[in-house]
Order: structure tokens, then C-alpha cells, then sequence
């Protein structure tokens, strides 16, 4: 599973919200800053820590977030 099916994941609002955090820490590995720096950017942008209560709407817009950078700056080189 890919950077964007993980995000899809993230963005199902069927989906029960413990995986859809899961999903968004296993989409923070593959995002353009690698997993500790997206943590942080996402801390720093929404004010979410994972591991905190967080909403569907947050999920959402840490999705979206991660997507655009991704399209911006691309792939984390993991070389």
C-alpha cells in the first residue's frame, strides 16, 4: 500500500478512527519529510499530536495537507 491509497485510508469517514490514524502515521513514513519530521509539521499546522483525541474533520485536513506538500515536494528519499 502506497502514499496515496494510505491517505485514502485516512480520508474513509466509514472507516473506525483508530485506523485511520494508523493510516495516517503509516502515510507520515512516506510523506515528503519522512515520519519524525511529519509529525512535527502536522503538530505544528493543526495542533495535533498523534496520540491525542483528534477528529474526522482533523484527519481530513492533515490528509490533504501531506498530499499537497507531496505534490509539491514529493517523495522522501529513502536512499
Amino acid at each position: 500500500m502506497g502514499f496515496r491509497n494510505r491517505l485514502k485510508l485516512v480520508r474513509d469517514e466509514s472507516a473506525p478512527i483508530e485506523r485511520r490514524v494508523i493510516a495516517l502515521c503509516n502515510a507520515l513514513t512516506f510523506c515528503h519529510a519522512g515520519y519524525h519530521q511529519g509529525k512535527e509539521l502536522i503538530k505544528a499546522k493543526f495542533n495535533i499530536d498523534i496520540g491525542q483525541t483528534i477528529s474526522s474533520q482533523q484527519l481530513l485536513d492533515a490528509a490533504n495537507y501531506l498530499e499537497s506538500e507531496w505534490h509539491v515536494k514529493g517523495r522522501k528519499s529513502h536512499n
